[in-house]
């Protein structure tokens, strides 16, 4: 099979592309960052994790961890200065464990830091009341709220599969997931997720009259997700795909916080081993596109602001002209990207995005922005600590503007009163979420970027995205742990090298995409119906993608609607055999991409959605739309 798959700087008129468009994504100016440079984020990372472990350190505001003598554990505020430092109890989970997390990922076994076991010590944050980890060890379930109740538990499990060896922290998860599945029984009876919290001594869902946080239903899918891969116990599997669809049928998006960031991946891969049918380009928009329903504004920032570079960044597009936070950058590249192992469609859209988001990144960091726009501008303390611990901890994000200043580096604790500083200890704990999947090439500007890292259970074969930015074709020196892997490509569906040496080289063609990967060598990819096979694992599934060729969003059209329909399929042997046009609220059904004709009427006039759905003879969908003026 010959596929030619090309990439472009923007989609134009006539022309047929495998990739899927991300349209917030689409907003960069450029697809390689003006401003780009790439830190070292593992460095970074590790001297985070040096200084927030290390007990003997004394001085203003340290030691940043402590023995939690009541409840047991150890402790880590939320901020450098945080008031609630040192007082047990009020270490929050979030922090703790996503240090924990980072850490492992990249290489610290935290099991046996300093001498301690800092694995088992996080069952402090299980709750034996309630069977369910919580955020607080001092907390209840009745006074938090759904995202600070699931994200832990989340981290908790995850960290579990990076430690299988340590009993109570499985026994705690498979708890708390039963737990969690016991709440969803109660809440799918009326399929509503759109709660605050859930009252686990009741065992009955709250609503506060203030915020909702509907996107629960995706951190659910998740816990569920977990269950069934520890207990193959299929109720979790389908509770974990009913609370899904939950989310993919939203109207607008549900996004609250950083739940929403799984729904991509879980539905890219539900789609590709299960045969399920969520929509990723709802999934991804919800997350990009700022139209979030219960908390307005959160999504995917783009632009400039000032003389800085924003494209990337996530958090609200809308607060006081936008609001970026590094926990929520770092944790979405690391949950998002691995979609693109089960779906290679975004491989494009989203290496870009991530180019600029790491790229971006280095500007939480008090070293990479001018003084006179931060926080620590205000507090000679701060500017003290910052050159103590080597601008190793992040400020918890970046305003677009404050105080006259554009923009402004730093967060809320200070404003807020919570702490002397917004250094951020709960989000540079997940830096290593980020460093952990990067890794630079001899190009600058081109990334080797690891999908499996977040991908607890589809790990078996290396996976790597890597994205070409420029104009012109780029040839990097692919390097691997050892000789004689098969190097795949999961776009094209194709080898790049066959026992490829320790380090060998591939030629990515300009503005394109590729997704390698690494297999043992010894045995072929089988090609059977839609799945593609490798020593009898799923590795790849055929995928379709349409374009409209003669229109353009908001084009003006007249009398008749007449749509010319371009295909890419990764099977050339699979043919279109019809296509569903829903206009104005009726679905019209064609044979195949010949003459898609739509008689416009009066009753037609305005601003109108035109959706549209291809479906092939081996039963491929692609779904794609657009709005036009209708005169």
């Amino acid at each position: 099979m010959l596929l030619t798959l090309v990439g472009c700087k923007k989609k134009t008129k006539n022309e047929a592309t495998f990739f899927k468009n991300v349209a917030r994504v689409n907003d960069y100016t450029t697809n390689y960052p003006k401003q780009y440079q790439l830190i070292d984020y593992k460095e970074r990372s590790l001297d985070f994790d040096a200084f927030v472990f290390n007990h003997t350190l004394s001085g203003d505001y340290l030691p940043l961890i402590w023995k939690d003598e009541y409840f047991g554990g150890y402790g880590i505020a939320a901020y450098v200065g945080d008031y609630r430092n040192q007082r047990d109890g009020e270490e929050e989970a979030l922090t703790v464990i996503s240090s924990l997390i980072s850490g492992t990922l990249l290489g610290i076994d935290k099991s046996k830091q300093n001498g301690i076991n800092y694995v088992k010590e996080i069952n402090s944050f299980y709750s034996n009341f309630e069977n369910i980890v919580l955020n607080n060890p001092n907390g209840s379930s009745k006074t938090t709220s759904m995202w600070y109740l699931l994200y832990p538990a989340i981290l908790f499990s995850y960290l579990s599969f990076l430690y299988p060896e340590e009993l109570e922290l499985r026994t705690n998860t498979l708890t708390t997931i039963e737990s969690w599945y016991q709440a969803y029984l109660i809440m799918s009876a009326s399929n509503e997720y759109s709660y605050t919290g859930f009252d686990f001594f009741e065992m009955k869902p709250y609503q506060n009259d203030v915020w909702e946080e509907p996107d629960s239903a995706v951190g659910i899918a998740v816990l569920m997700y977990y269950g069934y891969l520890l207990t193959a116990e299929d109720k979790y599997l389908d509770a974990s795909f009913k609370t899904l669809q939950y989310a993919d049928d939203y109207f607008m998006s549900p996004m609250y916080e950083v739940l929403l960031y799984f729904a991509p991946f879980l539905g890219a891969k539900y789609n590709m081993l299960y045969q399920k049918e969520y929509d990723l380009d709802n999934f991804i928009n919800d997350v990009f596109s700022g139209s979030s329903r219960p908390r307005g504004g959160w999504g995917q920032i783009t632009g400039k602001w000032g003389k800085y570079e924003v494209n990337g960044l996530m958090g609200s597009i809308t607060d006081r002209g936008g609001y970026a936070f590094s926990m929520n950058t770092f944790s979405a590249l690391f949950t998002i990207l691995p979609m693109i192992k089960y779906d290679p469609r975004y491989a494009l859209d989203l290496g870009k995005w991530a180019l600029h988001a790491i790229s971006n990144s280095r500007y939480y960091f008090p070293d990479q922005t001018e003084f006179k726009n931060q926080m620590q501008a205000k507090d000679e303390l701060t500017q003290s600590f910052i050159e103590l611990v080597n601008n190793s901890i992040v400020y918890e994000g970046i305003r677009q503007h404050s105080d006259g200043r554009v923009p402004y580096f730093g967060g809320d604790a200070f404003e807020a009163g919570w702490g002397r500083s917004d250094l951020s200890l709960y989000s540079g704990s997940h830096l290593g979420f980020l460093a952990a999947i990067i890794e630079p090439t001899n190009v600058e500007g081109i990334l080797k970027i690891n999908l499996n890292k977040m991908d607890v259970e589809g790990s078996t074969y290396n996976a790597y995205l890597l994205y070409n930015p420029f104009d012109d074709d780029k040839t990097i020196n692919y390097k691997t742990e050892s000789s004689g892997f098969d190097l795949y490509d999961l776009v094209r569906k194709k080898y790049l090298k066959k026992a490829a040496p320790k380090e060998t080289e591939i030629t990515i063609t300009a503005n394109n995409a590729i997704v390698v990967l690494e297999l043992p060598g010894g045995d072929e990819v089988i090609h059977e119906d839609v799945y593609y096979r490798y020593q009898g694992k799923i590795i790849g599934k055929d995928l379709l993608n349409i374009n409209v060729l003669n229109y353009q969003n908001l084009d003006v059209v007249k009398n008749k609607l007449i749509i010319k329909l371009g295909s890419v399929n990764t099977n050339l042997e699979d043919k279109i055999k019809e296509v569903k046009v829903t206009f104005n609220n009726v679905t019209y059904t064609f044979d195949g991409l010949d003459k898609i004709e739509i008689k416009i009427n009066k009753k037609d006039r305005g601003s109108k959605l035109v959706e549209i759905e291809a479906i092939t003879e081996k039963g491929l969908k692609a779904q794609t739309s657009m709005r036009l003026i209708i005169k």
